[in-house]
C-alpha cells in the first residue's frame, strides 16, 4: 500500500526503497527516518579456548590467522545450510571480533 521497491532477503520480501533515494534523503535530513542495522553488528570474542570454540562453529580456521588478518566465513546450521556469513579479525593472540556482514 506505500508503494516500496521490494526485494528478497532471507526469504522474505523486504522493502528497500520507497519514495526515491533523493526524496527519502531529504525526510532524513529535515525529520526523521530509520535505518535497520542489525546486519552491521560486530561482536568481541576472548578468552582461552576462543580459536578453538569459534572453529566449531565457523567454516573457516582462525587459528592460522594473524594478528591483523581477518578471513570471510560461515556459521551453519546441523544439516549444513547456511545461517549467515560474516568476517573474522585477529586483534590479539586470544582476542578476535566476528563482524556480521
Amino acid at each position: 500500500s506505500l508503494k516500496a521497491n521490494l526485494d528478497h532477503f532471507d526469504g522474505f520480501l523486504m522493502p528497500v526503497q520507497y519514495e526515491g533515494i533523493i526524496k527519502e534523503h531529504k525526510t532524513t535530513r529535515e525529520s526523521v527516518s530509520l535505518f535497520d542495522t542489525c546486519h552491521m553488528g560486530k561482536i568481541r570474542l576472548s578468552g582461552e579456548r576462543v580459536c578453538e570454540d569459534l572453529e566449531n562453529i565457523l567454516t573457516c580456521s582462525v587459528s592460522s590467522l594473524t594478528i591483523g588478518q581477518c578471513r570471510y566465513g560461515f556459521i551453519c546450521n546441523e544439516l549444513g545450510g547456511i545461517l549467515d556469513d560474516l568476517i573474522i579479525y585477529r586483534i590479539a593472540e586470544k582476542k578476535f571480533i566476528v563482524k556480521k556482514i
